[in-house]
């Protein structure tokens, strides 16, 4: 299957891949820091039950936490070289192909930092974080981010030209729609930058940025149109709808309607309005017939065996609430990229 046919979607938490599995994702992310703070019995685990589903773990978002700084006060090398060979060796291990690099807190300037440093601190700690992925033949993305989450590398221009300048194999950008709305960009003609973006992000929100979320209805023409702008661009890689909350089946299910229709419209023209509703009800069905169809061959394989039950211990890290329970974890915007 080629990349541009894929669709996925980032999950909070392990037992996501259930649902996103019933819905019919080719994919799924994880998030990097997840994947590093878990002990080896833990990952061990973890893999184990990637491995029960035919889903990819296609990339890592969420990086790193704010203690792994890129750039800025604190900014240290050989710390971000160590997270990076931990991360790659983990992400190695499930196959993943490119990695984002978004994080904000790990990146965002007190007011009145040198910029020019900055920059040559990004490098750096870019040109570590690729060699250390590389050994995997992982791809790490530049990611801009809006300026509600960080105050550095907020355009697209901004990653595509640090990619530029930096000249590596294995340095590319990773665009997200939701943070190029933020920034005016969301309609911007992306062509002339398609050789160094290989991945995309696309969501909504549930009224803030802290909490970005699968389509709302009264906004899927809108996502219609620049998905299939983008492929009609040029652009040939896969596209994950990012979210900060656990996969509602229903409203996952409705979002991937959107998502793998437009990949059939990218060369051609768009329907009509009539037509869209007709093929989208034809899809919604044959997305539900698909569920419907792996949830019967579960259980005639005596259920999906999925039992794992993390430690008590493992809730009380810092990268998730602590006032959440082990049943409904969810993490926030800004600890979650």
């Amino acid at each position: 299957m080629k990349d541009e046919n894929l669709c996925g979607c980032t999950l909070l938490r392990m037992e996501d891949m259930e649902n996103a599995f019933l819905c019919g994702f080719d994919y799924v992310e994880f998030m990097g820091k997840y994947l590093v703070s878990l002990s080896e019995q833990e990952f061990a685990v973890l893999k184990k039950q990637t491995e029960r589903y035919p889903l990819k773990v296609y990339a890592l978002n969420a990086y790193c936490p704010p203690e792994i700084r890129m750039t800025g006060d604190g900014f240290d090398l050989r710390q971000a070289k160590a997270y990076a060979a931990a991360c790659a060796k983990r992400a190695g291990k499930l196959g993943v192909q490119f990695v984002g690099i978004g994080s904000p807190r790990s990146r965002s300037l007190l007011e009145g930092y040198d910029r020019a440093l900055a920059i040559r601190q990004m490098k750096d700690f870019l040109k570590t974080t690729a060699e250390e992925f590389g050994h995997y033949g992982i791809t790490v993305c530049v990611e801009p981010l809006a300026v509600c989450y960080s105050n550095f590398i907020n355009y697209v221009w901004e990653a595509v030209r640090l990619v530029e300048e930096m000249d590596c194999e294995n340095i590319k950008a990773v665009i997200d729609f939701y943070n190029m709305e933020h920034m005016g960009e969301g309609d911007l003609d992306l062509r002339k930058w398609m050789p160094y973006i290989v991945h995309a992000h696309i969501s909504d929100d549930d009224g803030t940025p802290d909490m970005r979320s699968f389509f709302r209805p009264e906004k899927k023409t809108v996502h219609r149109q620049r998905i299939r702008r983008l492929y009609e661009n040029g652009y040939t890689g896969a596209v994950s709808v990012e979210v900060d909350i656990p996969v509602d089946r229903k409203r996952a299910a409705d979002t991937l309607q959107v998502m793998r229709l437009q990949r059939n419209f990218k060369n051609s023209e768009a329907p009509d309005s009539a037509q869209m509703d007709i093929r989208m009800q034809s899809s919604r069905k044959s997305i539900y017939n698909k569920c419907a169809d792996r949830c019967e061959a579960e259980l005639l394989m005596g259920g999906t065996g999925f039992v794992y039950k993390r430690p008590e211990s493992y809730y009380k890290r810092s990268h998730y609430r602590s006032d959440t329970c082990a049943q409904h974890v969810s993490v926030s915007a800004e600890e979650s990229r």
